[in-house]
């Protein structure tokens, strides 16, 4: 079943909060469980083709912004053509029912969007604001039932705390201040003065909370905070260059100089605990693995290396190809550094606590679990007939699992958390939910 949302931008009427956009035509996919048996049976082995996922199928103006958030589906459209102006749009999801329409506080292009005990957040610069002023960013917290503005807190969202606190950033080149914001009332709970030049380092759990946060200042002066109360920890001074690139990956602070040398310090104490030389150039992963218990993965452009976690000694190493995903026990990889043609790569599963390959996966463009966000590695690939096939990378390491076809779908598909969406002709978007683990 495929749902029409309606249009989005200057031509539609703005609902006032609590009432819905128009109402949704509706029409099917014809012979989609036909495609589905066809392309189970053919390109991913005899596993048994799913059920008929609904897709939602949205509408593209100028700028765009498509979020699913818990329940909602939230899009965003800019549409500057006769003075459009922002629209926000709350659908529910799965499914496609629609909530509310109300003019969007932020500016659309450069939006984000999260949640947290039942307020919708927003983050991204007002509305009001024009691109000849200096632009502050600003997050919201909206009603979920009927997109109604609850509070505003100067500032870019950073993260939630486990209780889920809002982390809100703000402040100048002489001052900036990180607070912890109530997400029902935007009542401040706390705030603390950071030093404006300091880089902060932050390791992501669930989706936007924060794990653990480090702060280090050009000199060489690093703070670990509780990310809970802002409060200080232990600091100490590092003999860290001006241009270090810092990450943390579970208990350590990894810093890389840049110029083929990582050291690794213990968040607990700040101790220095390893250091691996000889690096090919700028280490690129530290946004995308990272150190479990008793493994690290190290990508230095040339080969991936599998480090001990205590004490940097090289486990394993392979030229195989660059970490797509790390899954504990199991690793997928590119086959070969230079198998990427036309945004598809040939993905292979690989033994993590040996780097021995355990199978093929075929050619696929990945879509990835980014930033500790939940959910499973996913693969994307064009059919004929304007089809596009949706699959998991985690099950069989020779056999990808289907999760959906999308019919009417030319590709350049992107992630949603819960939602992949896909390009259609015309410049819409269909969407189709999947399951997080």
């Amino acid at each position: 079943m495929s749902i029409d949302l309606g249009e989005l931008g200057a031509s539609s009427p703005v609902s006032a909060p609590g009432r819905p956009p128009a109402g949704l035509p509706r029409r099917s996919s014809a012979g989609f469980a036909a495609v589905l048996l066809l392309v189970a049976l053919l390109a991913v082995g005899s596993a048994p083709p799913p059920r008929a996922a609904p897709e939602v199928v949205v509408p593209v103006v100028a700028w765009h912004q498509i979020h699913v958030v818990g329940d909602l589906l939230v899009v965003g459209s800019d549409d500057p053509r006769d003075g459009g102006s922002s629209e926000l749009a709350a659908y529910r999801w799965p499914g496609g029912d629609p909530l509310w329409r109300v003019p969007s506080p932020v500016w659309i292009d450069r939006m984000g969007v999260g949640s947290s005990a039942g307020t919708l957040l927003l983050v991204g610069f007002p509305a009001e604001a024009t691109a000849t002023e200096p632009l502050s960013a600003v997050t919201i917290g909206l009603d979920p039932a009927h997109g109604g503005v609850r509070w505003r807190a100067a500032g870019h969202l950073s993260g939630l705390t486990a209780a889920g606190a809002v982390l809100v950033d703000s402040g100048n080149e002489g001052r900036w201040v990180r607070a912890a914001v109530d997400p029902r009332s935007g009542d401040p709970l706390w705030s603390w003065p950071l030093d404006p030049a300091a880089q902060h380092i932050h390791e992501y759990g669930d989706g936007l909370r924060v794990r653990s946060w480090t702060l280090a200042t050009p000199d060489g002066r690093v703070e670990v905070r509780d990310p809970e109360t802002g409060r200080l920890l232990h600091s100490g001074d590092l003999p860290l260059p001006s241009d270090v690139t810092l990450g943390i990956w579970g208990e350590l602070l990894l810093a890389d100089d840049g110029r083929g040398r990582l050291d690794a310090y213990g968040l607990s104490d700040l101790a220095h605990r390893w250091r691996m030389t000889g690096l090919g150039r700028r280490v690129p992963w530290f946004d995308v693995s990272g150190c479990r218990t008793d493994r690290c993965y190290v990508d230095d452009g040339g080969r991936l290396h599998a480090l001990d976690a205590r004490t940097g000694r090289v486990l394993w190493s392979t030229d195989q190809g660059a970490l797509l995903w790390d899954g504990g026990d199991r690793l997928l990889l590119s086959a070969g550094r230079d198998s990427w043609v036309d945004g598809q790569v040939a993905v292979v599963a690989v033994d993590a606590r040996t780097g021995e390959p355990l199978g093929e996966l075929g050619r696929w463009s990945p879509l990835m679990p980014q930033n500790g966000e939940a959910g499973r590695p996913l693969g994307v690939r064009q059919l004929a007939g304007d089809r596009t096939l949706v699959v998991a990378l985690d099950g069989d390491p020779t056999r990808p699992q289907t999760l959906a076809v999308l019919d009417e779908s030319l590709g350049d598909c992107a992630r949603h958390g819960s939602a992949v969406s896909c390009l259609r002709r015309g410049g819409s978007r269909v969407l189709v939910p999947v399951a997080l683990s």
